[in-house]
């Protein structure tokens, strides 16, 4: 399967070359090393990393186009949101409620080191960024830049979407680490590679970036975020 599905007004325009794209999928490994550990904090980090996301997503798009979409149903919506919301309650039970898989003393430590506001007022304008601001960046950056501009290039789905993962979950390791022990930065790094991939198939198959949106911010940027509450902040 090779469809590269590019609108007719921009099937002329050169298709960014392979090596090209994967050094921009490289630039957010700087952005988070300036933030994190140059500056000593993860909201610069992200602030770096977001600018970075938005610059070439709109950058890629003005050079080579956009790529072409499909109307998402209504039912599909709803089926979607239903789905991550229901995700989002496990993830409470799991790990907020019963407190699995998390260490209090080691994140609030990290939170402090890197000058994370710990009240709650911050911790609700944090919540409300990383939860739609997080989402759109990242998807328009890391599907509807690097990944489609990998597939305009007539690469396999699998090259393309492997390649997107990897890009996507490696550079979250020097944030992780960050919060959690060495061995749970490297099984939580894999687990974003495997999310990546999923979020590469979702999107090819549905072709609707919105739709990919919503799927990150309500399927993982938000429980994430609720284990950071429920299990750290709600408790200190």
């Amino acid at each position: 399967m090779s469809d590269v599905a590019i609108l007719p007004e921009h099937r002329d325009r050169q298709a960014p070359h392979p090596s090209l794209t994967i050094c921009v999928g490289a630039m957010p490994w700087f952005a988070a090393w300036c933030g994190s550990y140059l500056l000593h904090s993860a909201v610069a980090s992200f602030l770096l990393y977001h600018s970075l996301c938005f610059s070439a997503a709109l950058i890629y798009r003005a050079r080579f186009g956009p790529r072409s979409s499909k109307p998402f149903p209504r039912h599909h919506w709803l089926a979607l949101a239903g789905g991550c919301l229901a995700g989002c309650f496990v993830v409470y039970l799991t790990i907020g409620f019963v407190g699995a898989l998390t260490d209090p003393a080691r994140v609030l430590m990290g939170l402090r080191l890197q000058h994370i506001p710990l009240d709650k007022e911050s911790y609700v304008l944090l919540f409300a960024y990383f939860a739609i601001v997080n989402p759109i960046a990242e998807e328009f950056f890391w599907r509807g830049t690097i990944y489609s501009g990998l597939r305009r290039r007539h690469l396999h789905i699998r090259a393309c979407s492997n390649i997107d993962a990897v890009l996507f979950g490696s550079w979250h390791w020097l944030i992780v680490r960050l919060f959690f022990s060495p061995l749970m930065a490297l099984v939580i790094t894999v687990g974003i590679v495997f999310v990546g991939e999923i979020f590469c198939r979702f999107y090819e198959r549905t072709r609707s970036l919105p739709a990919l949106c919503l799927l990150h911010g309500l399927g993982a940027d938000v429980p994430v975020l609720l284990v950071l509450w429920f299990a750290v902040l709600c408790k200190n």
